[in-house]
């Protein structure tokens, strides 16, 4: 039995696929902030802790950009260009 996420289409594989690449280099790049960019270096860590920030919405936007979940705002509706 597949269940569905309510507000959300039913994902096919390749959909799934892409969100599950799109997590994994999420992952990569947060190994990678905390194993470079650490607090052990002398770089910015009030800057890194924003771009952690923004970073976490650019992906979940990317995510929701290939699961394309239901609106539950429908008057916010993004205006087309």
């Amino acid at each position: 039995m597949t269940e569905n996420i309510k507000g959300y289409r039913t994902l096919d594989q390749s959909d799934i696929q892409l969100i599950n690449d799109i997590k994994s280099i999420e992952e990569n790049l947060g190994c990678f902030i905390k194993s470079e960019l650490s607090s052990d270096g002398d770089y910015d860590q009030v800057l890194i802790s924003k771009a952690c920030s923004e970073l976490m919405s650019g992906f979940m936007l990317l995510n929701r950009a290939v699961a394309k979940p239901n609106n539950p705002y429908p008057q916010f509706k993004a205006k087309k260009k």
